[in-house]
């Protein structure tokens, strides 16, 4: 299996001050380590949440993009606030790949990104245990596309894992999924070539997953090109009073 991970130096958030007393906040999104397809959409994005908070990036950080310039652009840090703790994140597969996420939070936000069909059979959730203080402290991506479509075929995710405090890995990807050899693979029946696993560690001392960002194809009625073709983690400050559940709260944002 290829296993790439992006290094990153984890430290508190170090601020600064300029010779005119202004406060100099860390990036939101390090773009030095930025490797394959630069997005001006996507940097654009970042620079209108800087505009909008300045502080953002003292608590929230994006790691950079995975997979294919193609789809809707999503962001959770839409929505986030420093204060959400993630609950549960259901799974869609379809065909091989991830073709949606469903992410509810402790405080009964739920956030819909990409194709959700609602059939349980296609569908994992991946459950934190927050009442246990669990918390996700890295995860990885794998991106691949369906082999034989020829220069028409576009890489997305075919799997997300992620990796917790002390509890084994929670694992969202197709029920035939193996490590990929020589970067190829079966996913969910479909040949799958071009496959890679990035391993993301937190960009925060004492963080933890708080979200995604990336690009999808959403269809009420799922086709072949519904999917999540472009997804990167984003992070977060941990407490552990965040992790307290209001089974009661559900409200959806998107």
């Amino acid at each position: 299996m290829l296993l790439q991970k992006l290094k990153f130096v984890r430290g508190p958030p170090k601020l600064s001050l300029t010779d005119d007393g202004e406060t100099v906040y860390p990036l939101l999104l390090d773009t030095r380590s930025v490797t394959g397809v630069r997005n001006q959409n996507e940097e654009d994005k970042v620079k209108s949440l800087v505009t909008e908070r300045k502080n953002i990036s003292e608590h929230l950080r994006l790691s950079p993009l995975l997979g294919s310039d193609f789809g809707s652009l999503f962001c959770c840090l839409n929505f986030l606030k420093p204060d959400f703790a993630l609950a549960e994140i259901t799974v869609q597969i379809d065909d091989g790949a991830v073709s949606g996420l469903s992410i509810r939070y402790t405080n009964g936000l739920v956030a819909t990104l990409g194709s959700m069909d609602g059939d349980p059979k296609s569908q994992t959730v991946l459950t934190v245990h927050g009442d246990e203080y669990e918390r996700i402290i890295a995860c990885s991506i794998e991106i691949g596309h369906p082999e034989g479509e020829g220069g028409k075929a576009k890489d997305r995710v075919t799997a997300i894992h992620l990796y917790s405090n002390y509890k084994p890995p929670l694992l969202g990807h197709a029920s035939d999924w193996r490590p990929a050899v020589e970067g190829k693979g079966k996913r969910g029946e479909v040949q799958f070539a071009g496959l890679a696993m990035t391993y993301f560690d937190s960009l925060l001392a004492n963080g933890h997953l708080k979200g995604f960002w990336g690009r999808a194809v959403s269809r009420k009625v799922r086709d072949g090109e519904s999917g999540i073709y472009r997804l990167g983690p984003v992070w977060g400050i941990f407490r552990y009073e965040l992790l307290k559940r209001d089974p009661s709260a559900e409200y959806h944002v998107c």
